[in-house]
C-alpha cells in the first residue's frame, strides 16, 4: 500500500516526490524514483539529486531538533537506560563511522540522527558525513531502481496482483503475532 502510495506521489510530483519520499520512508521510494527515471519520466540525475536532498532535509531537522531537546528531563530519563547509553558510548568512540553509516543499517534512519543529536559530536563533522552519506546511499538506491527496477516489478507482479486488503490482512495478522510473540516472552 505505501508503495503504491509512493509511485503515485513520485509520479505526478516527479523528483519533488522523490525527495519527499526519501525524507518520510527512505530506500523504497528512492528505488521507485530511480525505476521512474529507468522509464523516461525524468532523469535519474534529477531522481538522485532529489533523494539526496529530501534525506539529507530529513536528517538536518532531527539532529537539530535533538540537539535542541537534548538538555530535557524525558532526554535525559531514556539516557540513563543501558542500550541507549550503550549505543551512544560507541557513537562517541566512533562518530565519523556511525554518522556515515546509521543511514545503511535498518532502523536507524530517524534514530541515527536523534543519537548524533543529544551526543557530543560537533554539528560541524555530522553536517559533512551526512552529506557525503547521503549522496552515497541516494545514488546507490537511485541506481538500484533504474537498473532493477522494472525486473523487480516484474517479479512482484503476482502479489502485486492480489487485492489490497488480502496483504493489508496477512500484514496485521503477522504483525499481531510478533506482537503476541513479544508480549509472552516479556
Amino acid at each position: 500500500m505505501l508503495g503504491h502510495l509512493l509511485s503515485i506521489a513520485i509520479h505526478r510530483l516527479g523528483p519533488f516526490g522523490v525527495a519527499l519520499g526519501a525524507a518520510l520512508e527512505g530506500e523504497t521510494a528512492v528505488m521507485i524514483g530511480g525505476t521512474a527515471a529507468g522509464h523516461g519520466l525524468f532523469s535519474p540525475l534529477a531522481s538522485g539529486l532529489a533523494a539526496c536532498a529530501g534525506s539529507l532535509l530529513a536528517d538536518q531537522l532531527v539532529f537539530w531538533v535533538s540537539r535542541h531537546e537534548r538538555q530535557r528531563p524525558w532526554v535525559r530519563q531514556r539516557l540513563a537506560n543501558p542500550a541507549v547509553s550503550r549505543a551512544l558510548h560507541f557513537l562517541e568512540r566512533h562518530p565519523r563511522l556511525f554518522c556515515f553509516g546509521f543511514r545503511f543499517v535498518y532502523g536507524f534512519r530517524i534514530a541515527g540522527p536523534a543519537a548524533v543529536g543529544i551526543s557530543s559530536v560537533p554539528a560541524s563533522t555530522f553536517i559533512v558525513l551526512n552529506a557525503l552519506s547521503a549522496a552515497v546511499w541516494a545514488a546507490l538506491f537511485t541506481w538500484l531502481g533504474y537498473r532493477f527496477g522494472a525486473g523487480l516489478l516484474y517479479a512482484l507482479s503476482p502479489v502485486l496482483q492480489v487485492p489490497h486488503i488480502v496483504v493489508e490482512a496477512l500484514v496485521f495478522a503477522v504483525v499481531l503475532a510478533v506482537a503476541a510473540i513479544w508480549a509472552r516472552r516479556r
